[in-house]
């Protein structure tokens, strides 16, 4: 039976979530938060924190023992530089001397949070699924590769080693509590105009709570060396915008950039950054992300996780009223 659980990354955007879940539940929780980063637990008395990082495989074996599972949300999410060795360390071998520290502590089950990147996507009327094989690899980025080695590392691992893995895969997040203002830039710039064209692509969006409580489930729930695709709502980010400029109140943008000149414009803009030193809005990498279309299924999650499926408008009102009462818009 698990009783304490054990999580990386408590502050972030989805940890955070986790969190919250995991006390509704009457879970112990123990937390691994950087030095420095504890006063995020401030409002939680209850929860038990060790401070470390996940590059050093000393502070994870000496924080996992007493606890009966993990959760592990902790990555770096970042798309510059486009190419980073620290994004793949803490993407790889953080996520590795966690799963060692786990494996010495006898978990009974670790649930890592991967990235729907790890999948091929498909069109809205034939959204991607977990049986599609990898293809981001076109887009250049440290971040979808690292989340992408992780993925082939861990699954191995289930398989070979019978190591109790579970992964969770979410598409665009959207909702409340995003203070490293991650995913939350694309709604920010929406309600503020300061983006002023969309591109010919989209996503699969989901409310961040519904993948929380996707993550949280997988403590009991869905089959080891199993990942799980957590999404909802197919939308080309002319309809996102819409939504967001309904729901905020504004005017949406106008102009759909073509993208040929989007890929201009992330070429220029990743050039500029990289010779005077500054992260650029937009890079070729990200363009290419920008034009795809990436829309995904997510029923093998609702069926086998219970993972809700809340209205994507209702997670666009929540995140815009969250940006408002904590003074970004």
């Amino acid at each position: 039976m698990i009783k304490k659980v054990f999580v990386t990354g408590p502050d972030g955007f989805l940890g955070s979530h986790v969190v919250n879940i995991l006390l509704e539940r009457g879970y112990q929780v123990k937390v691994f938060a950087l030095r420095g980063k504890e006063g995020a637990m401030a409002s939680h008395p209850e929860v038990e924190i060790v401070t470390g990082n996940v590059l050093n495989k000393i502070d994870c074996y000496r924080a996992v023992p007493g606890v009966d599972a993990v959760i592990h949300t902790a990555a770096s999410t970042k798309t510059w530089p486009e190419r980073s060795k620290m994004i793949k360390n803490i993407n790889y071998k953080g996520t590795l001397n966690m799963v060692h520290a786990a494996q010495h502590a006898k978990v009974k089950r670790f649930v890592h949070v991967g990235s729907a990147n790890m999948f091929k996507p498909g069109t809205l009327e034939h959204p991607g699924n977990e049986l599609g094989e990898f293809v981001g690899g076109v887009f250049g980025l440290d971040y979808i590769d690292s989340k992408y080695k992780t993925h082939k590392k861990l699954i191995l691992m289930a398989v070979r080693d019978g190591f109790p893995i579970v992964e969770i895969c979410p598409t665009f997040m959207i909702g409340p509590n995003d203070h490293y203002m991650g995913t939350s830039r694309l709604v920010l710039a929406l309600m503020k105009h300061k983006l002023p064209f969309v591109t010919h692509g989209g996503k699969c969006f989901v409310y961040v709570n519904d993948v929380a409580t996707a993550a949280v489930n997988a403590l009991t729930m869905g089959k080891t060396g199993e990942a799980y695709i957590a999404g909802n709502a197919n939308l080309t980010y002319e309809e996102f915008a819409h939504k967001v400029a309904n729901i905020s109140g504004v005017k949406p943008p106008e102009l759909v950039l073509p993208t040929p000149l989007l890929f201009t414009f992330g070429r220029v803009m990743g050039w500029l950054g990289k010779t005077f030193g500054f992260t650029p809005m937009l890079s070729l990498g990200t363009a290419k992300v920008a034009a795809d279309e990436q829309y995904f299924c997510s029923q093998k999650a609702v069926t086998e996780l219970a993972m809700p499926q809340t209205d994507i408008d209702e997670a666009i009102r929540l995140s815009c009223n969250w940006l408002k009462e904590n003074g970004y818009a």
